[in-house]
């Protein structure tokens, strides 16, 4: 009977994986040619994202997680943990007024439509 009920369980679980362990990206941002840094933004399947931030001379890399949505057209990224960027320095204005909606310290809004977004002051285009 136990026995019965874990392989149960365990084909319960097995089911579960591939809706759980997804991990795919579904949207990705990739800089453009620059002297600056290397830098992408990729949504996942499973609700999160990062953004990664790689200095070209190596020095440094940062790396800043949390979760997205779609909400009335617009990718909406909450960050999260200790390590949260100041939204006005990641998403810097001066290059295109208004592309990213900063909404508050933890948080900034797209459009899914637009072609490319600024973050730290380089294009990074929509793949």
């Amino acid at each position: 009977m136990i026995t019965k009920q874990i392989y149960m369980l365990c084909l319960f679980l097995a089911t579960l994986s591939p809706i759980f362990g997804n991990n795919e990206k579904i949207v990705k941002y990739i800089s453009e040619a620059n002297d600056l840094a290397y830098i992408s933004l990729e949504l996942k399947s499973n609700g999160r994202f990062i953004i990664v931030f790689d200095e070209v001379d190596g020095n440094k890399t940062y790396k800043f997680k949390g979760k997205w949505e779609v909400l009335e057209n617009n990718y909406l990224l909450k960050f999260k943990g200790f390590k949260v960027p100041k939204m006005e320095v990641l998403f810097e204005q001066n290059q295109q007024p208004n592309q990213v909606k900063i909404i508050n310290k933890r948080t900034a809004s797209f459009s899914i439509h637009q072609s490319g977004i600024w973050i730290w002051g380089v294009y990074c285009k929509k793949q």
